[in-house]
Parts: C-alpha cells; sequence; structure tokens
C-alpha cells in the first residue's frame, strides 16, 4: 500500500511534454539575461580596475595574448600597497587567503635573492575572463579581511599595463 502513495505523487507531478518545454526555455532566458547582466557589471569592474584606456586597447580591439602571471614580477610589496594605511599585517592574512582559496592554488612568495619577496606561480591568463576573475577574487578577500572597499590597485595595474 505505502509504494501505491509514492508511485501516485510520482504520477500527480508530472506535466505534459509542452509544459515541461516551455518551462525549460523560459529557464534558459532567465539565465541568458543574468549572464548578460553579469558580463556588463564584470567588464564595468575590470574597466574601474585597469582604466578605460587599456581596456580598449588590448581587451576590446581582441589583441590580448596570454599573460603570465609570473612574468608581471609581482612584489609583496605590491600586494601590501593595496591598502591605503599598507597594513603589512591584515595584508599578509589577504595573500594567506590567496594561497589558500585561489581555484588554481599555485600562489606563493619566494626571495628573489635582492631581499623582495616576488610572486612565483604558473598561472597563465588566457582569456579577459580569467583575468576579471584574478582582481575580483583578491578584491573579494580584501574586503573581507579589512571590511572596506578601498583598496589602492596602482602599483599592481601599473605593472600589468608594462608587461601587456
Amino acid at each position: 500500500m505505502k509504494i501505491n502513495k509514492y508511485i501516485y505523487g510520482v504520477c500527480e507531478s508530472y506535466q505534459d511534454s509542452t509544459y515541461q518545454m516551455n518551462k525549460i526555455l523560459k529557464d534558459a532566458n532567465m539565465l541568458r539575461k543574468a549572464e548578460e547582466k553579469a558580463k556588463e557589471n564584470r567588464l564595468e569592474f575590470i574597466i574601474s580596475v585597469l582604466g578605460k584606456q587599456t581596456y580598449n586597447k588590448y581587451f576590446n580591439k581582441g589583441t590580448f595574448a596570454p599573460v603570465p602571471l609570473s612574468a608581471i614580477r609581482l612584489l609583496k610589496k605590491d600586494f601590501i600597497s593595496l591598502s591605503p594605511q599598507e597594513d603589512v599585517v591584515r595584508m599578509d592574512k589577504v595573500l594567506e587567503r590567496i594561497a589558500l582559496e585561489y581555484y588554481r592554488n599555485e600562489f606563493e612568495f619566494l626571495d628573489n635573492g635582492y631581499g623582495e619577496y616576488e610572486l612565483k606561480t604558473d598561472i597563465v591568463f588566457k582569456t579577459i575572463d580569467e583575468v576579471i576573475d584574478f582582481f575580483y577574487y583578491i578584491l573579494v578577500i580584501y574586503k573581507k579581511v579589512f571590511k572596506t572597499e578601498e583598496i589602492n590597485w596602482s602599483k599592481i595595474v601599473r605593472k600589468f599595463r608594462m608587461y601587456i
């Protein structure tokens, strides 16, 4: 008897194929609109970080080439300068969390022989989306640690522009 109750529940929730197809198309359309809105927000974010001129020059015209992150030669002090107060202790926490949580997990600072710690990684940005993800990920972790969006991208952006 209990089996019949479960079968009845399954049969009762079945909809005809036209209804199911319309629902799938409606859901796909909503997802597409959400992706377009998210894409616009992501582009606005990267333009605000890198600047409109850099974005138009390299990304909008399709001249973007793969960028190895180690080739940019980012130093630990460049990341420390993200904080307006240059708070070393908190930025160490930010860098530690990036190293632990970044989805590629290949993020460490090694002494370059000149008393500076340089970022060593085999991360290569192949698309503009990967660059946006990287900068956005830094911002998200920075906001979690510092509880503010006040961030100074100038040194990292300058090195990024010099490389590309």
